[in-house]
């Protein structure tokens, strides 16, 4: 009987560990900024899935790149929602 039970218990274990869901993988996406411009424009991605962002300065001048947490309204200045929003 107990070989029965340790028979069942693996077989349950077994089914539900193909039920657990696989981490998510990484998603990869690549910037490179140049004199005024990003290439690609825009960028589709997987909400819940983690980015790797790769960013590259393929022009002469020094770039920045700032991300934001979206507004929850419409915004009047932007230096200041910038400002108040910048972390350093």
């Amino acid at each position: 009987m107990r070989r029965v039970t340790v028979v069942v218990m693996v077989l349950m274990i077994l089914g539900l560990a193909d039920s657990i869901p696989a981490a998510p993988q990484v998603q990869q996406a690549a910037i490179a900024m140049n004199e005024f411009a990003f290439t690609p424009r825009t960028l589709t991605l997987q909400v819940g899935v983690p980015v790797e962002l790769t960013i590259r300065n393929t022009g002469q001048v020094a770039h920045e790149l700032a991300i934001y947490p979206v507004p929850k309204s419409a915004v009047k200045d932007w230096d200041e929602y910038a400002m108040a929003n910048t972390y350093f």
